[in-house]
């Protein structure tokens, strides 16, 4: 049997909806190691008067189904492998809890599908202009015409990494040649941490806020102009740990001022 293909914003969609954490083991699940698990195992498919059986004693409904947000839950690697394909007495209340958190998954899966599509669009007139296929003043003023729906729609996902400047040293992880002082070094991790994701991400991004340092660890927050999820959740790092993925509205109550000019400077 073919295994269902979770779109990277069907996973997104889950994750945010459930708050970031595994809906297993309730502990925090960071991006890049999210798993989806069918609270009902998919095999169950290829098994229908099983699955009738448990549909009919767990009074799931006539309407269940497999592959639905009612019986898809985000889950660390770990706790999706010890399930495996088994079926206990609690996947009810697991398939209860999926189906509240449904509704919210699908808005943040649309939310991120029109992000892309609206990225892509975007990209057309921004080929069309360093191509030659269309004069600069008329890929920026059909930009303008549409400024209104980019204020409206434009909201940067933000991204927070963290490292503890102090382990980091001490456990031999930075380089030989790293500034000893707690300042410089910090400057020098925030410079590594930069270098690192212009390598793994296509998209531009900027700092919405200084960096917090206490003395010990080191904070960073960078806001990412449509951010590719698939590059974010590809993103490793041995003294990196990304701390908070949110979007800009949820961290600072709305949008930058003249944010949308951002997109507007691709093509200027």
């Amino acid at each position: 049997m073919s295994e269902y293909k979770f779109s990277i914003e069907q996973k997104w969609g889950l994750w945010r909806a459930y708050d970031y954490k595994c809906a297993y083991c309730q502990e925090p699940v960071r991006w890049g190691d999210v798993t989806i698990d069918h609270i009902l195992p998919e095999c169950l498919i290829e098994k229908p008067e099983e699955l009738q059986k448990l549909v009919t004693r767990f009074n799931l409904g006539a309407d269940f189904c497999i592959n639905d947000y009612g019986n898809w839950a985000p889950t660390h690697f770990g706790c999706n492998v010890r399930k495996k394909d088994t079926v206990s007495e609690s996947a009810p209340y697991y398939i209860s809890i999926a189906r509240r958190k449904a509704s919210k998954a699908r808005d943040e899966e649309q939310r991120a599908v029109k992000n892309k599509e609206f990225d892509k669009a975007l990209a057309v007139v921004e080929r069309g202009f360093k191509r030659g296929l269309a004069p600069k003043p008329h890929a920026i003023a059909f930009l303008e015409s549409i400024k209104q729906a980019i204020i409206g729609f434009y909201d940067p996902i933000v991204v927070t990494f963290g490292v503890n400047v102090g382990e980091a040293r001490s456990d031999g992880l930075c380089d030989e040649n790293a500034p000893r002082d707690y300042p410089k070094l910090c400057d020098w991790l925030e410079q590594g941490l930069v270098k690192q994701l212009e390598s793994t991400v296509s998209c531009t991004f900027y700092y919405p806020e200084a960096s917090a340092r206490n003395g010990e660890t080191l904070s960073v927050r960078l806001a990412f102009i449509h951010l590719n999820l698939g590059e974010l959740e590809r993103f490793r790092s041995y003294l990196w740990e990304i701390l908070e993925v949110a979007y800009y509205s949820e961290i600072y109550g709305a949008l930058a001022d003249g944010s949308e000019d951002d997109l507007l400077e691709r093509i200027r």
